[in-house]
């Protein structure tokens, strides 16, 4: 209702935004109108710099970016409105690759940081500014130190009293005054806060590596327009797999433009792995687990196959037991985890026996 209403401002999930970029891109997927979405998005990126720093696109760069907002930018904000201003991410990490997609456009999206704890927001950055990959400058009255492992500590008259009927809690979470968030980040020179994972998310490989999942993740579905959702796991293994649903609706809306409209979903699924093709080092860990439809679909470094029914199995800790138990048997060699590994989905013919939840989504 973006294009009814005509809002200058909107909060939102990543997710939301995530989904409007993989619409547009599955949407002009192929032929002059792909080639002219993709030669436009590579202009606004170019831009970036300049538009960044607050100088005028000048020569051949402005020209090309005039040419760009009239035959693609311009249809995206009228989609959104027509007046936005800008918009706020929150809830979760936005990831940079879909934040300058839409500032390519010349839509501006922001992130700020904040908890229940903290009531709402205690960091956040301006549209006038934006640093992107960082969550902004403390609010005023709010103070930020760093502990010995990074975790990002906040004290305020913002910060809560204590969590009700839970003392203990409290006395972990509150220490001489400072709230201890749990989440790990770092400062820029001039104190712009970039959040990098949750302290208790962390996976150490079995080499002793940690790993932040939700790179991992966030580069999936940030890389392939067709992924809805991705859980990376790990944790006290020698590999790093993922699980990876992907989201229907761009799939058929692909298939849509690419002269598969009457195709069901299963030969959608084989042409978008023919499609997609070659092999992707966006992922650093030598293990893709992809699934679709009613079947898990494994590719493993050493090119074996793991079939896992979903009716089998209930999680993604269950499968990465199971892979590993795959691996042992085969005695492949699983490198370790945060080697860059070139991967390529391979998904399976045929039918396995239908779940009932086969569609839903991984939270």
């Amino acid at each position: 209702n973006l294009g009814i209403t005509k809002p200058t401002f909107m909060c939102g999930a990543p997710r939301i935004f995530e989904k409007v970029r993989a619409t547009v891109l599955s949407s002009n997927s192929t032929g002059i109108k792909g080639a002219i979405s993709r030669w436009s998005f590579s202009v606004g990126k170019k831009s970036h710099e300049k538009r960044l720093a607050g100088r005028p696109l000048s020569g051949a760069l402005g020209l090309q970016y005039k040419i760009a907002d009239r035959l693609v930018f311009s249809k995206l904000r009228d989609r959104l409105g027509g007046r936005m201003r800008f918009m706020v991410s929150g809830s979760a990490k936005l990831n940079a690759k879909v934040q300058g997609w839409f500032y390519s456009a010349g839509l501006v999206i922001i992130e700020g940081y904040g908890l229940t704890e903290t009531t709402a927001v205690s960091y956040v950055n301006v549209p006038t500014d934006p640093r992107f990959g960082t969550v902004g400058q403390p609010l005023p009255g709010t103070e930020m130190k760093l502990g010995d492992d990074d975790e990002v500590l906040l004290r305020g008259p913002g910060i809560m009293v204590g969590y009700h009927g839970a003392p203990d809690l409290t006395a972990e979470t509150l220490v001489d005054g400072w709230f201890h968030t749990g989440d790990i980040g770092h400062l820029d020179a001039d104190g712009y806060l970039t959040l990098t994972d949750r302290k208790k998310d962390l996976m150490k490989t079995s080499g002793g590596k940690y790993v932040a999942p939700q790179k991992v993740e966030g580069a999936l579905v940030a890389a392939i327009p067709f992924v809805s959702q991705a859980i990376a796991v790990g944790d006290g293994r020698k590999y790093v797999s993922a699980l990876v649903t992907l989201d229907a609706d761009n799939a058929k809306r692909w298939a849509a433009v690419n002269g598969l409209a009457h195709a069901d979903y299963d030969e959608i699924v084989r042409e978008i792995d023919r499609w997609w093709g070659g092999p992707t080092t966006a992922l650093a860990h030598p293990m893709f687990f992809y699934e679709l439809g009613d079947l898990a679909r494994v590719v493993e470094d050493d090119g074996q196959l793991v079939v896992v029914h979903r009716r089998q199995v209930g999680t993604a800790r269950l499968v990465a037991q199971h892979l590993e138990g795959q691996r042992e048997e085969r005695g492949a060699d699983e490198g370790e985890a945060g080697e860059a590994v070139g991967l390529r989905p391979v998904l399976v013919r045929g039918q396995g026996p239908r779940d009932a939840h086969a569609d839903e989504r991984v939270a």
